[in-house]
């Protein structure tokens, strides 16, 4: 017999409907590899600029000229210099 059906409007608070306890796990796990996968596109991103820290010149991809000392890094981890950053933003 249907639960809601037996029991009408006053389903008792401690009640599991059957098929929702397996929808909650998989959404969990759902929940968990996405934290996963945005651990893994952070970690992906901090070695990118650790690499680029440890190199001793920068090429502005707009102007092409060396970037010394001030320089943009945008989220996605692409750098710029603060003149063509400031020609852009505008």
């Amino acid at each position: 017999m249907d639960e809601i059906t037996k029991y009408g409007l006053r389903l008792p608070i401690n009640l599991i409907i059957k098929g929702t306890e397996n929808n909650k796990r998989q959404t969990d796990l759902n929940a968990v590899e996405l934290e996963k996968l945005k651990q893994s596109r952070c970690l992906a991103k901090l070695r990118y600029l650790s690499n680029l820290r440890s190199q001793q010149t920068h090429d502005c991809p707009i102007c092409l000229t060396t970037v010394r000392d001030a320089w943009i890094v945008y989220p996605c981890a692409h750098c710029l210099c603060v003149t063509c950053f400031n020609r852009l933003t505008r």
